[in-house]
């Protein structure tokens, strides 16, 4: 981090900045957005020192660039994070200048960041306030942990403004906030640290507002957790029910998610749904891969079954290797086999290679291309992505290799600088790279193409570039893709 600081400080200028961004924007995403929360919160003051002394600088970039709108999204989240209340409003109204869809969390953060003098203040957005919260934690976030942060930051404000001289109108808002979290469509407010936040003395300011941080402390530290599986053997679901009910349905994708869909329903609890966290959640129960089918299966292959239609006819003629980036239970590489069945395409698979940080998601990866395609090399990685190292990656054999990064891109915890290197070191040659994801926001979208263009230093061609947003494709009317299809020699 504090390289990075001095690197950003040396740029004198809008331009300097610009190319430095141009060449470190996934530096600046791993060390902003990636870092542990301990390590960002010793260096708060040199951010801020920081982004005071810059700020005319920072927000003079070109906002047609998609590096520098990366930038000042990035800068906008750290500045709600500390509550760097002058940095979030001039690097939001600069945005904003450019129509930029922040997303609704952020979007509730300017509710309290901006224009607020009172506690009726505070209290007229509350309602607002709630819902983009209650949206962004259904919709848009990678974690539970960025809504609840924003939430602490606006309840602490007001016990910390006001509970010394307006006492009781900061319990009856607490006590609305209470009311609310009995409302199925505000589950986020169930959050332990929320309830624990809620029933603390704010009868001396001072001491309430420390002792709300401190929970909020205590809070962020759960995260940034790594998963590494112990077991060193290729994984694979044997002897289930699951396994058992799976021979006996067609091959192919809906029949199979059909099995997922039938034993949700008899479950029938939305605390799963949940839990899944937009589709994000590394998960832990069976019932859990059962609701993800259910409820992502059908738009996560619309997205892949239309993509693979802009892979080049030259690439089928080539054997290739899959490698399955975050792979949960193996849903890109399943349509991509099925893809090759419906268009009656004999391609030569080396070797699958399944990467997923949910134990019980890629053994049923596993078995999913088993059911495909029995005799298939398949190798499960079960590690997170920072967690993977040069050694899984070693067994390149193919003349090709297809990388699949379904709804993987855009998430937020994971170091993209170090994954680029691995991919880098791992597969040089022919490589083809279909990245599908839903449109969240404009900084999500922003990661992906940063990925993309990473491999402009390679002979890279790009093949297909989809953004639409709802309503503008063939599949469900809510449904939203984000879509890089390119090729490139890593050399």
């Amino acid at each position: 981090m504090i390289n990075l600081l001095k690197e950003l400080n040396d740029c004198k200028n809008a331009e300097e900045l610009e190319n430095y961004l141009s060449v470190h924007i996934d530096n600046v995403y791993d060390n902003f957005l990636n870092n542990d929360f301990i390590v960002i919160n010793s260096f708060k003051s040199n951010i801020d020192k920081y982004l005071s002394q810059n700020l005319r600088t920072i927000t003079s970039i070109d906002l047609l660039n998609s590096n520098n709108l990366a930038f000042l999204s990035i800068l906008l989240d750290i500045s709600e994070r500390f509550e760097f209340t002058l940095q979030f409003q001039r690097i939001y109204k600069s945005l904003k200048s450019k129509n930029y869809n922040f997303g609704e969390r952020l979007e509730a953060s300017s509710l309290f960041l901006i224009g607020i003098r009172t506690i009726d203040d505070y209290r007229k957005i509350l309602d607002e306030f709630i819902l983009k919260l209650s949206i962004a934690y259904s919709l848009e976030e990678d974690s539970e942990y960025k809504v609840i942060h924003t939430f602490v930051n606006y309840y602490s404000q007001i016990v910390h403004n006001f509970s010394s001289n307006n006492f009781d109108k900061v319990c009856e808002i607490r006590n609305e906030i209470k009311e609310k979290s009995k409302l199925a469509n505000f589950h986020f407010l169930q959050n332990e640290t929320i309830v624990t936040v809620l029933h603390l003395d704010v009868a001396d300011n001072v001491v309430a507002f420390h002792n709300i941080q401190n929970q909020l402390d205590l809070y962020l530290l759960k995260f940034r957790k790594v998963y590494v599986s112990n077991n060193t053997q290729n994984l694979l679901e044997q002897n289930t029910g699951y396994s058992i009910e799976l021979d006996s349905v067609a091959n192919n994708f809906h029949s199979i998610r059909q099995i997922s869909v039938n034993k949700h329903l008899q479950i029938n609890d939305s605390d799963v749904f949940y839990s899944l966290q937009r589709g994000v959640s590394i998960l832990s129960e069976e019932k859990q891969l059962f609701a993800y089918m259910h409820s992502f299966g059908k738009m996560h292959y619309q997205k892949l079954i239309t993509a693979f239609d802009y892979l080049p006819k030259e690439f089928f003629k080539e054997s290739t290797s899959i490698i399955d980036w975050g792979c949960g239970q193996a849903m890109a590489t399943m349509v991509y086999l099925e893809y090759l069945q419906l268009k009656e395409i004999d391609q030569t698979i080396n070797q699958i290679k399944l990467i997923e940080p949910s134990e019980i998601a890629i053994k049923r990866g596993a078995l999913h291309i088993k059911k495909f395609k029995k005799n298939v090399n398949t190798i499960t990685i079960n590690k997170d992505l920072d967690s993977i190292t040069n050694k899984d990656l070693s067994q390149n054999i193919s003349i090709s290799n297809l990388h699949l990064f379904s709804n993987i891109i855009d998430i937020d915890f994971f170091s993209l600088h170090q994954l680029l290197e691995r991919i880098e070191t791992n597969y040089k040659g022919v490589n083809y790279i279909v990245c599908v994801s839903p449109y969240i926001t404009d900084t999500k979208t922003n990661r992906i193409d940063n990925f993309v263009s990473h491999f402009n230093k390679f002979e890279t061609t790009n093949i297909k570039k989809i953004d639409n947003q709802k309503g503008e494709w063939k599949g469900n009317g809510d449904w939203t893709r984000v879509v890089r299809i390119f090729k490139t020699k890593i050399e």
